[in-house]
């Protein structure tokens, strides 16, 4: 009986100790206060696409695009014969660009495009057999790759195993070897270390490889969505063009755009260094032009077209498997 309630007692020393020390982590995360400053070398692509720990699909490409816009390494412009928006090589030095940027603007503007010009109608043709379908999703792969390393880069993922899954992994590989022993002795104990050691087995797969600084940026993430979500609108107009952009890497445009009203001006032209647009209606208030949201639609649209499905996901987003991959 004595042994039986020290097994008890043990087990549950062991899990109370393991849930403290990732409670504890968790709270010195929580514990960050957000500084959207932080986020300012983070492009919206690629922080969605660590966030959320997806695969890329049709909004992570767009969100790409306009955010070279916004930086002025290419430029959008409105084709008046073909009626259709298009993208060109801007005027900064493109050798200042991440990798991943790089390689889009080599895809899709001289690959998919020609001459450093690109349309999205031109994924249509493109993608237009199973050969160009595939090249194209072969392409995205490489793309992603290259994300994977960025996030390396800025040392938001390692492929060190962190130090709480170590614990967690002890702590599954104790339980077990426990679990395996008492089974035959008093199964009720041995019953509990196996049922332990597979529930923590469980956590210790599904943890992300994030690095401290990795969690600390996931918990300004958390917090920048609810600012997209619901106080964008009462902010200065400073980042409202990125914001939109983060928005549309997060998926969460609608989100975003019903916080301001919408201005329909037809006779607008989009201009590339102040996509997309926006009017001050008022002091502090601001109003997206309905141009600039059909511009998006429109781009997403062949983006999606072209992958098939605008939730297609070409990996896994970042873990053991595929983390270290070249391209």
């Amino acid at each position: 009986m004595n042994a039986v309630f020290t097994y008890i007692t043990l087990f549950i020393f062991c899990s109370v100790l393991c849930y403290t020390l990732m409670s504890h982590y968790r709270a010195k995360s929580k514990m960050i206060e957000f500084d959207i400053e932080k986020l300012e070398n983070l492009s919206p692509t690629l922080a969605a696409y660590f966030f959320q720990n997806i695969g890329v699909s049709s909004r992570h490409l767009v969100a790409s695009l306009l955010y070279l816009v916004k930086k002025e390494f290419i430029q959008l412009q409105f084709d008046e014969v073909r009626q259709e928006y298009y993208f060109c090589i801007g005027t900064n030095d493109p050798s200042f660009i991440s990798n991943d940027d790089a390689y889009l603007i080599q895809w899709l503007f001289y690959d998919v495009g020609k001459n450093g010009v690109f349309y999205p109608s031109d994924l249509q043709s493109y993608t237009f057999d199973r050969e160009g379908e595939a090249k194209f999703l072969e392409s995205c792969k490489k793309w992603e790759n290259l994300l994977k390393a960025q996030l390396e880069t800025e040392g938001l993922i390692s492929k060190k195993i962190p130090t709480k899954r170590w614990i967690t992994g002890s702590f599954s590989f104790l339980f077990l070897i426990l679990g395996s022993v008492y089974l035959f002795f008093v199964p009720l104990i041995g019953i509990l270390y196996l049922s332990g050691s597979i529930t923590l087995l469980l956590a210790c797969a599904i943890m992300p490889l994030k690095t401290n600084k990795g969690w600390e940026i996931t918990q300004q993430l958390s917090q920048y969505k609810l600012y997209l979500k619901n106080k964008a609108a009462v902010e200065n107009n400073s980042w409202l063009t990125l914001n939109y952009i983060y928005a549309i890497a997060f998926g969460m445009k609608k989100d975003f755009s019903k916080q301001f009203p919408i201005y329909d001006a037809s006779a607008i032209k989009i201009k590339q260094n102040s996509f997309p647009l926006y009017m001050t209606i008022a002091p502090g208030t601001y109003a997206i032009i309905k141009e600039s949201i059909d511009a998006v639609d429109e781009i997403e649209a062949a983006f999606t077209q072209a992958l098939q499905n605008d939730d297609i996901i070409i990996e896994e987003g970042y873990n053991e498997s595929n983390i270290g991959d070249s391209v």
